[in-house]
């Protein structure tokens, strides 16, 4: 059954309740079967999702499981919360706090799915097996610029390539390079590469996301070995990954900061996005939006189009102006089939 849609005067109201929850010290007598009249509101970070319930880390590093209210939205991975303790050992969640940044996508029926809230960047695991898709790598960052954050693209499992190969993948990746991504090269398996990783995690909120199968969870083990981590193996029939991670978690590092892991995706759906955010995303075309002779113009075949001056003079790769030509046509089709 789909979601039913609040009005904003149901959004409005649902806001005072939680905004006079953040006020209150105590919660009012029998207003939840599970709650202790007694129980303070109490501050905590989400660290896993399991659908219906969510751990909830407290001040002191104490996980509680807990249950949320139904007015509240959909809770993810890195949200800071306020829950009471219940009567056992369990505990509600009664309040969400302002999010700084919060990383979703859209699936197949275009309804929005967030992903994890208040991170600092976002990593960009890809792998020669299985294959990385350079159109998903896009999606990934025109996202990511949306929320004004930093990405990071990391090819893992270079010990895979052979000599002619590693220089294809290289050439691929430097486009990204050329328009002033950061991007690094490590061998999970073998902790290569994990140390120059280690520097870029430090002191910040990141989420490793990717296809399944990139090594997302072989990084975290290799980076905390006392956490128990289950990895996963490439199918030997499709070379796609299996999805061993199946929830979100958000792992402590002990040099400071924290990582999340996520599962993987084959897709990466921007449904929830318009034209001008799409265009926006992709940093390159940036110099040149604005400049075309119509206000209108779609960049495909208008005269005096800035952006194809540009792909002609080889200021932007053709393959990044096509992967925006598709992703706008798909994010059309989208707004209409809604």
């Amino acid at each position: 059954m789909a979601k039913r849609k609040l009005t904003k005067q149901q959004q409005l109201r649902i806001k005072k309740i939680q905004d006079n929850r953040l006020l209150q010290k105590k919660e009012k007598p029998n207003s939840y079967s599970n709650i202790d009249s007694e129980s303070e509101h109490l501050p905590g970070t989400i660290v896993s999702h399991y659908g219906a319930t969510l751990d909830v880390e407290d001040a002191s590093g104490n996980i509680t499981l807990c249950t949320t209210r139904q007015n509240l939205e959909q809770l993810v991975c890195g949200d800071s919360v306020y829950w009471v303790k219940g009567k056992e050992l369990s505990g509600v969640i009664t309040a969400l706090a302002p999010r700084r940044t919060l990383l979703a996508r859209t699936d197949n029926y275009g309804k929005l799915k967030p992903i994890a809230a208040n991170i600092d960047q976002v990593i960009i695991i890809c792998a020669p097996k299985p294959m990385f898709r350079e159109a998903l790598i896009d999606r990934y960052l025109v996202a990511i610029e949306c929320l004004g954050i930093k990405p990071l693209i990391v090819l893992n499992k270079v010990d895979l390539l052979n000599e002619n190969e590693t220089r294809q993948f290289n050439t691929q990746l430097s486009n990204y390079a050329d328009i002033g991504y950061q991007l690094i090269s490590i061998c999970a398996k073998s902790v290569n590469g994990l140390d120059q990783l280690l520097s870029f995690l430090n002191n910040k909120t990141s989420i490793l996301v990717g296809q399944s199968g990139v090594g997302k969870s072989t990084i975290i083990k290799n980076l905390l070995p006392d956490e128990k981590i289950k990895i996963g193996k490439i199918s030997n029939t499709k070379e796609k990954g299996k999805h061993t991670t199946t929830v979100s978690r958000l792992y402590h590092l002990l040099t400071g900061g924290n990582i999340i892991d996520s599962p993987g995706v084959r897709d990466f759906g921007l449904g929830n996005l318009n034209s001008d955010e799409v265009i926006n995303g992709f940093v390159e075309f940036r110099p040149f939006i604005g400049q075309c002779k119509f206000k209108n113009c779609t960049h495909i075949h208008e005269p005096d189009c800035a952006l194809l001056y540009a792909k002609l003079e080889g200021k932007i790769n053709r393959r990044r102006l096509n992967s925006y030509y598709n992703l706008l046509e798909q994010v059309k089709d989208k707004k209409q089939s809604g």
